[in-house]
Parts: C-alpha cells; structure tokens; sequence
C-alpha cells in the first residue's frame, strides 16, 4: 500500500465536528460523564489489552482526546511507545500537559479516516468514545487494518445510540451500530471480529475486540 501522505483537515467535513471539543477541552476531565462512561470504557480496554497483547511495542490511540487512557496503558505497559492522534489542537494541548515528562507518548492531529502513518506501523490501536464521532467510519476502518500490522489488535469501545442520546441530545447528529451491524464493516475492512464485552457489566458500554486479517 505504501506510504501514506500526512493530512490534517482543520477546516473541512470535519470541522463541525471538531469545534465542541475545542470549547470544551479545558474542563472535559471534571466532566459528570467520566465515573460513569469514559472510566469504565477505559478500563476495560486497558483489561482486554492486558489480556489480548501483553507486551505490545507500538499503540495508536484514535481520537485520543485529553489523553487519559494514554496515561493508563503507559501505566501498564511502560516499554510501548504510544501515539494519540484527535483532530481537536486543544484537546491535543489538555493531552501533552496531562502527559509531560512521559517520553514514550506523543501526538499527532489527524482524523481516523486518513491516518498520518505508514502502513504497518502498530500492532495494537484502540479507540474509545471516538466511533461514533468518525465522518466515514468504513474509511476509518479501511484504514485502522492499513496502519496494524497482520494479526495487530484492534480494539474499539463506545457507548450505544439509546445510552448517549439520553444523556446528551446532540447525540442524534453522531452513528451508532449494532454488533451485527459493525460485524459487516469489520469484515469489510478485513478486521476479525473476535468478541464484544461489556464495560463494567453494563450493556449500553460496548468493547470489541478484533484483530488484522
């Protein structure tokens, strides 16, 4: 496939999709949502890391936002080198402070559907609570298995469309799919889909576990 050019689309499709984050960057970790969705996502992400890829060497977070499960993956697996990519520059600043000092974590700005890497350059990417933000989840997914090496882990955790349209009605201009649903776009985009696990044993807090074909 060869090398992917680097494009950061600052004020295209993306854009208004990307300005609520800019006005809300500064205070997203005191946000009430955190104890009750992003935690519990993020742990059980960093559980089925553990599980799945136990000494991983290279992991790309997509739409890394604040950088917070940055921090807990480096906590378990201080060897990685890891890199956040989100299209917000100052979701990116609350994320470079949070993680100063940590050698091993970096950023880039980018959207999932054009990731500004070589192909095969991680064996592992997850993603929290970005999904559904995605413009063209397909192309995003064409272009998580360009970047993962064969047989690299993905793994994507989100909450379901009836959970965050009841917390936040915004959320009806956002995608949601069914297991079955993102089976299909998964196999399209030549990623085994190996298991969907529920974040802290609640069905609307949604994990998969998929690996490059």
């Amino acid at each position: 496939m060869g090398h992917h050019e680097e494009h950061h689309d600052h004020g295209g499709r993306n854009q208004h999709k990307v300005d609520p984050f800019e006005t809300k960057a500064a205070g997203y970790n005191e946000s009430p949502l955190q104890r009750s969705v992003v935690e519990p996502l993020q742990r059980a992400v960093v559980s089925c890391l553990v599980e799945r890829q136990p000494a991983p060497q290279k992991i790309l977070d997509i739409g890394c936002g604040t950088g917070q499960l940055m921090l807990a993956v480096s906590e378990h697996f201080p060897q990685a080198n890891l890199i956040g990519l989100d299209p917000s520059p100052k979701m990116l600043e609350v994320a470079r402070e949070a993680t100063a000092g940590k050698a091993a974590i970096s950023y880039e700005e980018g959207n999932a559907e054009e990731l500004p890497f070589e192909d095969g350059s991680f064996d592992t990417v997850i993603t929290s609570l970005s999904f559904h933000h995605w413009e063209d989840h397909q192309k995003g997914l064409i272009e998580v298995r360009r970047v993962l090496k064969p047989g690299g882990l993905f793994i994507l955790a989100d909450t379901t469309y009836t959970h965050a349209s009841k917390h936040n009605p915004a959320h009806h201009e956002h995608q949601f799919f069914s297991p079955d649903q993102l089976r299909g776009m998964f196999a399209a985009a030549k990623l085994g889909f190996d298991e969907l696990v529920n974040a802290g044993g609640k069905d609307e807090l949604q994990v998969i576990v998929a690996h490059a074909g």
